[in-house]
């Protein structure tokens, strides 16, 4: 009986261990997708792409102290491109710079959430459609020298061609995967579920044997 329970045993570290690292598996990766429009500056520049950061990247979007975008020498911190994020992004109407664009052609981003009103800013809707009492989202992407990409030029704002195109004004900043600051839970990828479901199977099958 001693050795059957041992043999028992030994089924069942295996599972237990497929389930801990079912549970203990890093964040999803969080993706945003940005839209921005040459509308207000009265030109027909448009860009469109998203942004996901790296599994487990502590994305810290707290405002430095006094943070204030409507003063004239605003400079938002910039924080360096972690490795492994990835980047889409179109530019397409303007007088230059237009093109598809990935990270190898950025170097920094800005991605800052100063928000005053209870509750915070809400991560399953749009982050620029809310009413913040009072507060302001800005993000924002540096262009390596050289590289026609779109680049930061303020508050909310890039121009394409590294500043020699066309202004545009960020008009849709969305999470559309990941816990993001909201704090939801992560779907588990499908590589997740099929080893929860091989560790509660051999569980089961240990489960069996012992009551055999």
């Amino acid at each position: 009986m001693k050795n059957k329970n041992i043999t028992n045993q030994r089924l069942l570290l295996p599972a237990a261990a497929a389930l801990l690292i079912c549970c203990q598996g890093a964040g999803a990766a969080e993706t945003f997708a940005f839209d921005w429009s040459g509308t207000s500056s009265g030109n027909g520049a448009t860009g469109h792409g998203t942004i996901t950061f790296p599994d487990g990247y502590n994305l810290d979007t707290t405002a430095p102290p006094n943070f204030d975008p409507t003063n004239p020498n605003y400079s938002p911190p910039r924080t360096v491109l972690p490795d492994g994020t990835t980047i889409t992004y179109t530019v397409a109407g303007a007088i230059s710079g237009n093109g598809d664009f990935t990270v190898t052609a950025f170097t920094d981003f800005v991605f800052i959430i100063a928000v005053n009103n209870t509750g915070g800013a809400d991560f399953t809707h749009d982050l620029l459609d809310q009413t913040y009492n009072p507060g302001y989202v800005d993000f924002n992407l540096l262009a390596k020298p050289g590289i026609p990409a779109p680049n930061a030029a303020g508050y909310q704002t890039t121009i394409t061609d590294n500043d020699l195109g066309d202004t545009m004004k960020l008009t849709s900043l969305i999470e559309v995967t990941g816990s993001g600051g909201g704090g939801g839970t992560p779907a588990p990828e499908p590589a997740t579920l099929a080893l929860l479901g091989a560790g509660v199977a051999a569980m089961r099958f240990g489960k069996r044997r012992a009551t055999a």
